[in-house]
């Protein structure tokens, strides 16, 4: 599905208040607004047309769905008869109170329903780091306003140097995941029969023949030479150990691993765990079609990475074909605004 960063919300005991869904739910509104898109232009001198390239944030209340066995599938009547509902509800009530009442009554369901305590999320930015950084702002400041508490997030690409924990707009890096990944990959590298250090090549020991060994480990989905994936890794946990070495004025090698025992008020400033991000550089950012139609390479359609965007093109041309077989007229078939 292409590279998203992914985050959540939990209160550290008990649940939400009223307050603290209408602060997630400012927040991430305001992240979608023509306001942030004009302050945005404003500070750098600049005329996007769009803050989002790929998708949005959001986080919290304003995350839902039709509820389709009300309307009897997915079509877009549902969603036109949600917008009606909650318009309706807006004349007498606050936005967030008539999106609780949409889901009393049936109307609508939510995408995480462990709302009440416990929010999830994530926003694909695929390779758009001014979007990460805006993610990651959006986090900041939500953590800040409702400090009662933990945030995560984590990241597909490289913005983040590991995943982290945010409260009170301090974070923590979550040292034994980044440890936990190197090691998983590492051992899918051994194990693959593309690799040529393949340890199952080199056991002689006959208790390894069971095939149900190469199932629990995926074997045969194998992931090729990972190595540089984890020198990737192993750079970022370097990079963190000096950044907290540096933060600490510690000499101490092993201070790294011990830091989750460190209290919520001293947790660590969030600029050390992050890549700086040249804004400018991201402000004329495009998606080439290949971009756009990212995750949906492979086998299934024959496609190759030779020239991704002349296969991800093929792929469309897949789709459009099985479109015609169902009836279709591909004269009507419009996407991207362009007759194909």
């Amino acid at each position: 599905m292409g590279r998203v960063l992914n985050y959540s919300i939990k209160k550290n005991k008990g649940n939400f208040t009223r307050k603290e869904f209408e602060i997630m739910y400012e927040i991430s509104k305001r992240y979608n607004s023509a306001e942030m898109l004009a302050d945005i232009n404003e500070a750098y001198k600049t005329n996007l047309k769009e803050l989002w390239t790929c998708e949005s944030f959001w986080l919290g209340i304003g995350s839902y769905y039709p509820n389709w066995n009300k309307f009897g599938g997915g079509s877009t009547d549902g969603w036109n008869e949600v917008n009606k509902r909650i318009d309706e509800l807006k004349k007498t009530m606050p936005e967030i109170d008539a999106i609780f009442q949409a889901k009393k009554e049936g109307t609508i369901l939510f995408n995480d329903e462990k709302y009440k305590n416990h929010f999830h999320g994530f926003t694909k930015v695929q390779g758009n780091e001014f979007n990460s950084l805006l993610v990651f702002k959006a986090l900041l400041e939500i953590s800040k306003r409702i400090p009662k508490a933990t945030l995560r997030v984590s990241d597909e690409g490289e913005f983040l140097l590991c995943p982290l924990k945010i409260k009170n707009g301090l974070v923590l890096p979550e040292i034994s995941e980044l440890i936990d990944d190197i090691k998983y990959y590492s051992m899918l590298m051994m194990l693959s029969k593309n690799y040529k250090g393949n340890i199952l090549k080199v056991l002689k020991n006959t208790e390894f023949k069971n095939s149900c060994f190469k199932d629990d480990i995926h074997v045969e989905n194998t992931y090729g030479d990972m190595s540089e994936y984890i020198d990737n890794k192993l750079r970022n946990l370097q990079e963190i150990e000096r950044a907290l070495m540096k933060e600490q004025k510690r000499d101490n090698d092993l201070f790294i691993y011990n830091i989750n025992n460190r209290e919520p008020k001293d947790w660590f400033k969030p600029e050390l765990f992050i890549r700086l991000v040249d804004v400018k550089k991201f402000f004329d950012y495009k998606m080439s079609a290949a971009t756009m139609m990212d995750g949906f390479h492979g086998s299934h359609w024959n496609l190759t990475d030779k020239d991704e965007e002349t296969e991800s093109y093929k792929m469309m041309a897949h789709i459009f074909g099985m479109l015609e077989k169902a009836g279709f007229n591909k004269g009507d078939i419009k996407t991207l605004g362009t007759d194909y």
